[in-house]
């Protein structure tokens, strides 16, 4: 019989398991090792995150925001790209991404100039980013599995021995030691023309140096600029955003942040 830690490894690389059922079977081994912290984010990703609380940065995504004209029906809103988390259950996700594209309404109306502030909103989108998401816990899963058996807990007849507890208990496998994979990413934290504050992220999105050091050049010089050359540093900015947009995905959050640009311009 192999190891429950090699059972659940060949489920995770098996792209027709969902990826709802591959974490029961990571519930299974993080009850069993007592592993709490990653326990709780599995349950999180299987339940839903709550309302309100941050979710993980892979949750983050970008949508057209769009108003029903009473004349014209749903159109699309000049400059309307709206960043949004999903607090649902990776079941759910899963629906989401067999969908050729997905309407969310927003939980609060975005604040718009007339004609279109009073119309009814929705936010549109693609289900590349739903499959983005579901990837990432998948690739998640993976990377822990890997560390599992890199460190001998193995599981062997389902069951994990003292020795394998031990080894799981000293290492600390939780959330915090796995920024950036497990953790919570929020972005109360990141300041204005403050590159320190969004340098790890961008790092973990693999973000080259040489593009990484343009735009700490961009946000230095945002400090002391005088307001007449400020807006040509922002569009700048916003070029930066637009060339890395494939690495930054849903991350294009924090640099806006950082540049002080709104999300609805």
């Amino acid at each position: 019989m192999s190891s429950l830690v090699a059972k659940f490894q060949k489920d995770v690389l098996d792209s027709k398991k969902s990826v709802t059922d591959t974490l029961r079977t990571a519930k299974v081994i993080s009850a069993k090792l007592d592993l709490n912290d990653i326990e709780e984010w599995i349950g999180a990703e299987l339940t839903g995150y709550p309302d309100g609380e941050s979710t993980p940065n892979y949750r983050q995504a970008t949508g057209t925001l769009q108003v029903e004209n009473p004349y014209r029906g749903w159109i699309t809103v000049a400059g309307g790209s709206i960043d949004m988390p999903f607090f649902h259950s990776i079941a759910q996700i899963e629906e989401f991404a067999k969908l050729e594209t997905v309407y969310i309404a927003p939980q609060t109306n975005i604040p718009l100039l007339p004609p279109y502030a009073s119309l009814p909103q929705r936010v549109v989108f693609s289900r590349t980013v739903f499959k983005g998401m579901v990837e990432a816990v998948r690739d998640r899963l993976l990377d822990w599995s890997l560390e599992l058996e890199k460190r001998g807990i193995t599981g062997e007849n389902m069951a994990f021995d003292e020795h394998e507890k031990e080894a799981a208990r000293s290492q600390i496998f939780n959330i915090q030691h796995f920024t950036g994979v497990f953790g919570n990413v929020t972005h109360s934290n990141v300041n204005i023309y403050d590159y320190s504050s969004i340098h790890q992220e961008l790092k973990q999105l693999k973000i080259p140096q040489d593009e990484r050091n343009e735009l700490e050049n961009i946000l230095d010089e945002l400090k002391t600029a005088p307001p007449e050359t400020r807006p040509s540093l922002i569009e700048r900015g916003k070029a930066w955003i637009v060339k890395n947009q494939e690495l930054l995905g849903a991350g294009a959050n924090i640099v806006r942040q950082a540049l002080g640009i709104p999300d609805v311009v």
